[in-house]
């Protein structure tokens, strides 16, 4: 199946990614399926394509959007983390089907402020997979657990991050604190789900985020559609 990113930029599909929703989310009358905020992807693509060799983390890949932008940045490296068993399997297919096996490394998985094990709360309706949290849902009333692998990004010991983009239904202050001492050293462009209804989730308002970035030396927020927020050391 063939998947428009937005304008001009497709990809290849597993079929299946049409049943569980979150990366994808609407067809095109051509039958085309599209990507679910296509201004954010393009958005992000252009930083992207700033950056000669650009090295991003995509932390809630879900069934593969965001990751998929280095199909149209060729010298792009990708490190995506996603908890939920199908969409880590349709994703690590879609990355296949798009010949970025190299260049994209996929985990089952998700980051956080601790090393461990998490309970992941699945909605049981299929299509609202991308909805999936870990925190206490407020946003389905119907849903199964999975255990997950979880650990904190200070714990990878990367050697460099230009971009992260993290999408985690609410867990986005988990996954900032757990990599406190990466991000504070590379001060990667940081584009995050910025959503009340989520961060309820976890107990906390989204301007949290923006307070604990500012502290880190963080000074340009930029909203980029409706959900999500641009963060960086400076504009542009």
């Amino acid at each position: 199946m063939i998947g428009a990113l937005f304008d001009g930029f497709e990809v290849e599909l597993d079929d299946r990614v049409a049943d569980i929703g979150g990366a994808w989310q609407g067809k095109h009358p051509d039958g085309k399926l599209l990507a679910y905020g296509a201004i954010v992807l393009e958005f992000f693509f252009e930083k992207m394509r700033k950056i000669e060799r650009p090295f991003v983390l995509d932390v809630g890949a879900s069934t593969g959007s965001f990751c998929l932008l280095a199909r149209f940045c060729p010298m792009a490296t990708v490190l995506a983390f996603e908890p939920h068993k199908i969409a880590w399997q349709l994703l690590c297919e879609n990355v296949r089907l798009n010949k970025l096996t190299e260049r994209v490394t996929v985990l089952q998985g998700g980051l956080c402020d601790f090393d461990g094990e998490g309970i992941l709360r699945v909605p049981s309706k299929g299509y609202d997979a991308g909805l999936t949290t870990l925190g206490s849902p407020r946003r389905f009333r119907a849903w199964s657990e999975e255990r997950v692998d979880l650990c904190r990004l200070d714990s990878l010991d990367l050697e460099h991050i230009d971009l992260m983009k993290i999408d985690t239904e609410g867990a986005e202050l988990s996954v900032l604190r757990g990599g406190e001492r990466t991000i504070r050293r590379d001060l990667p462009g940081i584009l995050l789900e910025y959503e009340p209804r989520n961060t309820s989730q976890f107990g906390y308002r989204p301007e949290t985020l923006v307070g604990l970035l500012r502290s880190w030396g963080y000074s340009h927020f930029e909203r980029v559609g409706r959900e999500d927020l641009w963060a960086t050391c400076q504009t542009g």
